[in-house]
């Protein structure tokens, strides 16, 4: 297996999230600060991504894409690793 690294942008909407996500208070605790100061225009990190094949999947960012996605983006900065 071939990996190559690139730092990009995606369609939000592309993303495919893997895993379950926290619930209750904490995902709050992470989510809200996280959306107010994103809606400030504030920048967020990179997200990291796998891509095989056609698809992208999230490994770290999950929060920062429900954010970029509940203030309607249509793109967000992402590390991507090729998995060929």
């Amino acid at each position: 297996m071939t990996t190559l690294r690139t730092t990009t942008r995606h369609g939000v909407g592309l993303l495919q999230l893997i895993g379950g996500m926290f619930v209750g208070s904490l995902i709050l605790a992470i989510t809200v600060p996280m959306y107010l100061a994103a809606q400030r225009g504030a920048e967020m990190p990179p997200i990291s991504v796998y891509r095989f094949r056609d698809q992208h999947y999230v490994a770290d960012g999950h929060h920062r894409v429900s954010v970029a996605r509940a203030l309607g983006a249509e793109h967000i900065e992402a590390h991507v690793v090729e998995l060929t």
